[in-house]
């Protein structure tokens, strides 16, 4: 494609030497007569993670406003679309009652197993360790940090069995 530098109704053409080209013979700008001078954006250097949008936990703790029972209530997103299977679930939907079944079971599961492993974890490193009461033992850093977690998830769903304090309740011992 040519383009004719030289005519007035061309509006691509540099408004102020009509007689100077702007673009060459294949139709591309030429250096320096760029609509946009100062060329594209500059990507920010260090994007928050915050600001990243397709970040599914971002997405699920946005807050909502849906209506629900007739009233207005503010929630995150993952609460309600949990809202929604639920209700979708109870109108009889036998697949969406099958999927919540599941997952109920998938999650029982999983807190069995995350139990099992902080019992294993205590019953190894605190009540049937011999070096336990010894003022230079350490339990690693790594099975802290697992036990920690452990405890956290476990305290949501069982807070009087697993104390956030950190602090093992050993039969028999008095604080």
């Amino acid at each position: 494609m040519t383009t004719n530098d030289h005519n007035a109704d061309d509006p691509r053409q540099d408004r102020d030497s009509p007689e100077k080209p702007t673009r060459d013979d294949e139709g591309r700008w030429l250096p320096g007569h760029c609509p946009n001078p100062k060329g594209r954006p500059k990507k920010e250097k260090n994007p928050s993670v915050l600001q990243d949008q397709s970040d599914i936990r971002i997405f699920g703790n946005t807050l909502v406003d849906i209506v629900a029972n007739g009233q207005k209530e503010t929630m995150d997103r993952r609460t309600a679309l949990i809202n929604k299977m639920f209700e979708t679930a109870m109108k009889r939907r036998v697949s969406m009652q099958r999927f919540l079944y599941q997952e109920f079971v998938k999650n029982a599961e999983q807190l069995a197993a995350a139990r099992a492993r902080y019992d294993r974890l205590m019953f190894d490193w605190v009540i049937d360790n011999p070096d336990f009461r010894k003022s230079d033992f350490e339990i690693p850093i790594e099975v802290q940090v697992e036990m920690a977690s452990l405890r956290a998830l476990l305290n949501f769903y069982f807070p009087s069995d697993y104390p956030i304090d950190g602090k093992p309740v050993i039969e028999g011992e008095i604080d």
